[in-house]
């Protein structure tokens, strides 16, 4: 499991807060991923949220997507890196996407 935290006080996505939380390791889906794509942990409370290792952009992500797909609909990204390991991650930069203006 891994605790991950949204928000501070410079708050661009109030809404990211909402998915503050355990995450718990799918190891059904991890299991199927290629062993290149990493890890795949999902929202414990309400199960809205993924965290996972994209390995096309050599990113971790969190996004709010149901097809277990750390590349696609992506909210926050890690910095650049090759590990799997998202505990490393924490060591990095995260970004987060705004959304698109109307």
């Amino acid at each position: 499991n891994i605790y991950v935290q949204f928000g501070d006080s410079d708050d661009i996505r109030l809404d990211l807060a909402s998915h503050s939380g355990f995450y718990v390791l799918d190891t059904d889906l991890s299991s199927r991923r290629r062993r290149s794509d990493g890890f795949v942990y999902r929202e414990e409370r309400n199960g809205g949220g993924l965290v996972g290792y994209c390995s096309q952009k050599s990113i971790w992500t969190f996004s709010r997507n149901n097809n277990s797909d750390a590349c696609d609909g992506i909210e926050v990204q890690s910095g650049l890196t090759d590990s799997f390991n998202v505990l490393e991650s924490s060591l990095l930069n995260w970004y987060v996407r705004l959304p698109e203006s109307s």
